[in-house]
This record gives C-alpha cells, structure tokens and sequence, in this order.
C-alpha cells in the first residue's frame, strides 16, 4: 500500500526522487512558500503547520497547537510571522524562526476560513463563517473595527498589491471593497447573489476577478467597482481565479474538470481543457508566466503550456485530490498538498524555455 503521509521532492522533468520526508498524519489543506522562496509552510488536519528546508527537504520545525485542524496559513510579507487559522474561531501568529507562539486573536464567533496580511506587513485580516472580516495591527498588537457588511460567511479575502483596498466575499454573492484607512465600506459589487469562491487582484490592482456558483467568471474595474466582462462559458461552478505574473491573462479552474485561460483585456477565451478527470481545486502561475499548474479531486497536478495550452507533463504521485498548488518565487520549485502529503517539484531552469 502506498503512503500518504510523507513529503516528496521530485524532478519534474526526470521523474526521480529526490527527497523523502516524514510528514504529515492527515489531510494537508494549504502550503505556501515564504517571501524568499527558500521554506514550505504545510498546514494540516492533523493539527500541525511544519516548516520544510526547500533546498534540503529538512522538517526545520513543527508547531502542533490547533485542535480543530488547520485550514490556511499566510507569511508576513518580511517572512518572520507566520498566520494560521482553523475551524475554531481563533487565529494564531508564529515566529518563523522559533516557532513560539506570539499572540492568540480571538473575536470571531464562528470558524476562520481565510487569513491574509496586507502588503506592508502591518494589518492581519482574517474571514470567518460569522459574516465578517476582522483585522489585527501587528505593530501595535491591537485588534482594529472589524469589518461588518456581509450577510452570510465569508469565504475569500485579498489584499490589493498597490493601495490601501481590501476585497472580501462569500456566500451571499456580495463583493465588499474596504478602505483600509477608515475600515469604511467604500462600495458593493454583485451581479446575482450566488455564492463567490474565490477573488483575486490583477498585479497592478486596478482589476479585481471573482469566481462564483453561478458558473461564472466576471472582472470589476477597482475605479468604478464597475463590471468589466462577464465570462459565462464555464458550465459549472468557478472555484479558483488567478492572473498572470503580467497581469494580461486570467486562468479558472471549475467545479467540473475543466481550465480556462482567458485574455484578461477583452475577455477572448484563448484555450480550455478538460484533461483533468475530478473538479479543479487550485491554480497558479510560475512567476515568468511561461507555466500554469493545476491541482484536482483526481490527484493529479498538470502543468500546462501557457502559450499552446497542451500539458507537457502530469505530476501523479498523490493518492488523494491535491487542495492547493503554488510556485516558489523563484519558480524553481512547485509545491503541491493533497491527501496527508505535500510534495516539491523541482522545475527545472530550462522548462518552456
């Protein structure tokens, strides 16, 4: 039989093995890489978050804290903090390097589902099922007005790269645009009240996209809070939305099988494949935006041909549907969770060259 709870480093090009580490005991539900790219951050249902050595496959640390199961995990922006949170109501800060715990927040009511910081590093905002955003001065360890507008949970925040605007939705099919300086709503966005999966900031944060149950795609104009386009080609529900490194496409992965690689501009569908067999949990770009992963209920992450929209290799070591895939900032190594195990992909210089 084989095993699901340890971690992996492969060559995508080779197929061989590099690395083999003991590792998680349950399901892995996020990873993320730090600013630096040289440390995996994994969370898991087993309750703990583990620090990983990119270059050396090394477990560096374990924190084992949450009861309920870990959902997300997010660097500060410096690399130093570590956020988590979990289906309890509570969101934890780590330092990186120790691992001691820094603070406890509470103030939610209902489970966290998301935790982002703000791109100086000062403000943590976390989403939770109780219908609001809650925020957290890390220089002044001080909790700040939460953010009160949503009717039912909230399920996706993102920061913009480029202003002080912070964008929230969930299951009342409501994107709110806060003001980070006033913590004022400045405006609503909704088309038809279905549920929004996932919002993501084009890289110049003049455009936000949103992916919802209404099996749609639709961009907003962060000027107007105007709808842009509205791609209505998925047939089922959008789970996952991101844009390109250059900001000049926009890829979705739905409740289906299917990808979708959209011009970002006019809203031309340039290619979409179905070579996945189960829905598509998790997309993401490699930083050169030459290649586009996607992770899926059937185990399998696919590395897509941007430009040709082919795959040129299938990454099949998971035995479990894989939640998230993400680069490394240097784009030299892909990290993928699914099941109890997260694996590392080494992606070598010449890929797509």
């Amino acid at each position: 039989m084989a095993q699901i709870n340890i971690v992996r480093l492969w060559d995508v090009q080779t197929g061989n093995l590099i690395h083999v580490l003991n590792g998680h005991r349950s399901h892995v539900l996020s990873v993320v890489f730090s600013p630096d790219g040289e440390r995996l951050m994994s969370s898991s249902r087993d309750n703990t978050v583990r620090l990983w050595d990119v270059d050396t496959g090394e477990e560096l640390r374990k924190m084992v804290d949450h009861m309920l199961g870990l959902l997300s995990v997010a660097f500060s922006p410096g690399g130093k903090i570590l956020a988590s949170c979990t289906w309890s109501n509570i969101v934890r800060l780590w330092d990186v390097q120790t691992f001691a715990l820094l603070r406890s927040i509470e103030g939610h009511t209902k489970s966290v589902t998301n935790v982002a910081f703000s791109p100086d590093g000062q403000t943590l905002a976390s989403s939770s099922w109780d219908n609001t955003v809650r925020l957290w001065d890390i220089k002044m360890n001080t909790a700040l007005p939460p953010l009160v507008g949503h009717s039912q949970g909230v399920l996706s925040i993102a920061f913009s790269p480029i202003s002080n605007n912070l964008a929230s939705a969930g299951s009342d099919g409501i994107i709110y645009m806060w003001d980070m300086h006033t913590g004022k709503q400045k405006y609503t966005m909704t088309a038809n009240r279905s549920r929004i999966n996932s919002v993501a900031f084009s890289p110049d944060g003049s455009v936000l996209a949103s992916g919802s149950w209404d099996n749609t795609v639709r961009t907003w104009d962060m000027n107007t809070g105007k709808t842009l386009l509205t791609l209505d080609t998925h047939v089922n529900a959008v789970n996952c939305v991101v844009f390109s490194p250059d900001g000049k496409m926009l890829a979705s992965g739905d409740h289906g099988k299917t990808v979708y690689l959209w011009d970002a501009l006019s809203g031309e569908l340039l290619w979409k494949t179905t070579e996945h067999r189960g829905r598509i949990h998790s997309i993401a770009f490699s930083p050169n935006g030459k290649i586009l992963a996607s992770g899926s209920d059937d185990g399998t992450v696919l590395l897509w041909n941007v430009r040709t929209g082919t795959p040129f290799q299938t990454l099949n070591a998971h035995r479990r549907p894989v939640k998230s895939v993400m680069f490394n900032p240097d784009g030299k190594t892909l990290a993928s969770a699914g099941g109890c195990i997260v694996l590392l992909w080494e992606i070598r210089s010449d890929t797509m060259d």
